[in-house]
């Protein structure tokens, strides 16, 4: 499927696999003090096409994911008119690539930024031990600050942990001190301050919800955000 429409895979010819018509940092399109001009943009990208076509270049895989201002609008109007087939990706960058590049992009602004990020939620005891104060001969945690990205959260509404994470939660969100005496030396952590990103699809999120989650304020502790595809 080509932005002009499904071609044979005999027509794709020579192929490109992985170029770029478009590619810019994530929210360039929100930023007023820079702008595309989309007529000069379409002009400049057939030109360059129309070169390629000449070296025996039928189809450009345009391997930009939506969060790096693809345009399939303008994708289809430079493929009109240079005559050459592009194919655009329809996803994101996989959560197995890494933080995203707003994180990454934090992380160089603050390089201690990095150091309070974790990917995925282990335990409510492994919580408390992130943040943990100094006990003894344990420095403690050196920064009480920490953000946790979950990319299966229903895996955190089903899993067996959630009876030690859901407390741990929800004490977080209070601004309590957070403990767990499930050691031989209890774990504290007190002034700590704990954000959550979690991601899930509305299905599992109806699926996974149980009574218990939403009467005991679990649930009601997140801001549940409803994204959709807009291109």
């Amino acid at each position: 499927m080509t932005v002009t429409g499904e071609v044979r895979p005999d027509q794709l010819g020579r192929t490109l696999i992985h170029e770029h018509v478009f590619a810019a940092l994530p929210g360039f399109d929100l930023d007023v003090r820079d702008s595309l001009d989309d007529d000069e943009a379409v002009k400049t990208s057939v030109e360059v096409l129309r070169a390629a076509k000449e070296f025996g270049v039928q189809t450009v895989v345009d391997a930009a994911p939506l969060n790096w201002y693809r345009r399939p609008d303008l994708l289809e109007r430079i493929s009109e008119e240079s005559e050459v087939f592009i194919v655009a990706c329809t996803g994101l960058y996989t959560e197995r690539m890494g933080w995203p590049f707003h994180f990454k992009l934090l992380s160089e602004v603050d390089p201690e930024f990095a150091l309070r990020m974790e990917n995925g939620l282990s335990t409510g005891e492994g919580l408390v031990w992130a943040l943990r104060d100094r006990h003894g001969e344990d420095p403690g945690a050196s920064d009480r600050r920490l953000l946790v990205s979950e990319p299966e959260f229903s895996r955190v509404l089903q899993g067996r942990e959630l009876s030690l994470l859901s407390p741990i939660l929800r004490q977080a969100w209070d601004g309590e001190a957070l403990e767990t005496l499930t050691r031989n030396r209890p774990l504290h952590a007190t002034e700590a301050h704990l954000a959550l990103i979690g991601h899930i699809t509305t299905e599992e999120l109806r699926h996974c919800s149980t009574t218990l989650n939403i009467v005991n304020g679990f649930l009601n502790r997140f801001l549940f955000v409803a994204c959709r595809r807009t291109q």
